[in-house]
C-alpha cells in the first residue's frame, strides 16, 4: 500500500471513528467499524465476527442518528411556536 493511501485510509478511519462516538457507539467498538469501513473489505472478505460488529454498531449509531434527528426537528418545531 502507498504512503498517500496509507494516510488516506487512516484519516478516514479517524473521521468514522469520531462520528460514530459523537452518536454514542462506545470507543472500543466505533474502532473496530472504523477500520473497517476505512479499509473498505470485499462483503466476501468480511469475517463473521466483523459482519457481527459491522451490524450491532451501525444499528446503534443509525437508531442514535435518527434520535438526534427527532430532537433537533422538535426543538424547531418549539421554537417556531
Amino acid at each position: 500500500m502507498s504512503r498517500k493511501l496509507a494516510i488516506l485510509v487512516k484519516a478516514k478511519e479517524h473521521l468514522f471513528q469520531t462520528e460514530l462516538v459523537k452518536y454514542g457507539v462506545d470507543s472500543e467498538k466505533a474502532a473496530k467499524l472504523a477500520y473497517i469501513l476505512a479499509s473498505e473489505p470485499e462483503n466476501q472478505m468480511l469475517t463473521n465476527e466483523e459482519i457481527q460488529i459491522f451490524t450491532d454498531v451501525g444499528q446503534k449509531w443509525l437508531l442514535s442518528l435518527k434520535s438526534y434527528k427527532q430532537e433537533r426537528l422538535n426543538q424547531k418545531n418549539k421554537e417556531f411556536y
